[in-house]
């Protein structure tokens, strides 16, 4: 979108610089086009026994934030990785990064 002007002689402030269908498709084009990426903190229990999700975070071109799955924990990060040590238990549950990917969903839509 583009950024606030003075409007060309002889048109009013208050007049649209394009339709209501070009407003709405640009808006979600710029939407799109900024949507943060939307990431899962997976615990693994020991080599592939088991395995949940503890948070999930929503990642920026500069940052990210995770909520743990339990509420308990709120993080502010640098990157998403940066959430991995806190998640990590021992050495029997490793953590990791998982990107949301929404073409892997088995779930069907009546379910």
């Amino acid at each position: 979108m583009a950024a606030h002007t003075d409007p060309p002689p002889g048109d009013s402030p208050d007049t649209p610089w394009c339709s209501q269908e070009e407003f709405d498709n640009t808006l979600k084009s710029i939407v799109a086009d900024h949507a943060p990426r939307v990431f899962a903190v997976w615990q693994v229990y020991r080599e592939r026994i088991d395995g949940r999700i503890a948070g999930w975070g929503l990642a920026f071109e500069d940052h990210a934030f995770l909520v743990s799955t339990d509420r308990s924990l709120r993080m502010s990060l640098n990157r998403p990785e940066d959430a991995l040590m806190g998640f990590h238990r021992g050495d029997d549950v490793r953590a990791r990064v998982v990107w949301y990917d929404p073409a892997a969903a088995t779930v069907d839509e009546e379910d």
